[in-house]
C-alpha cells in the first residue's frame, strides 16, 4: 500500500491523504492545468503579458523584470570584457612581434 504523505504536501497527479475519491478526473485535471502553467510561466513573456502580470501578481512580474535588467547588465559586462581581451591579444599580439624582431636583430 501507499505510504500516506504529509498532510500538506501535493503531487503532480493530485493524490493526497485527504482527497476525496469522486474527485480524481477534478484532480487530474487541475494537476494537468498546474503543470501547463509551470511550463508556460518558463517561458519568456512579451511585455504584454509582463503587464498583464503585474495586474495579477505584481510581485512576480517585479522579479521578472529585475531578473531581465540583470541580465541585460551580465550581457553588457561580458561584451565590454570580451572587447577588452580582444584589445589586450591585440597589443600582446604587437609586442611579440616587435621583440621577436629585435631579438632577430641582436642576435
Amino acid at each position: 500500500p501507499p505510504r500516506p504523505k504529509h498532510r500538506y504536501s501535493s503531487s503532480v497527479d493530485g493524490s493526497g491523504l485527504f482527497s476525496a475519491a469522486g474527485s480524481a478526473a477534478r484532480r487530474d485535471a487541475a494537476a494537468a492545468q498546474a503543470l501547463a502553467d509551470v511550463l508556460e510561466a518558463k517561458k519568456a513573456m512579451s511585455p504584454e503579458q509582463l503587464a498583464e502580470l503585474a495586474a495579477i501578481d505584481p510581485k512576480r512580474a517585479k522579479r521578472i523584470l529585475a531578473n531581465r535588467q540583470s541580465a541585460a547588465r551580465s550581457k553588457e559586462r561580458k561584451a565590454r570584457y570580451m572587447t577588452e581581451l580582444e584589445r589586450k591579444v591585440q597589443t600582446l599580439q604587437t609586442e611579440a612581434t616587435t621583440l621577436s624582431a629585435q631579438l632577430t636583430l641582436f642576435q
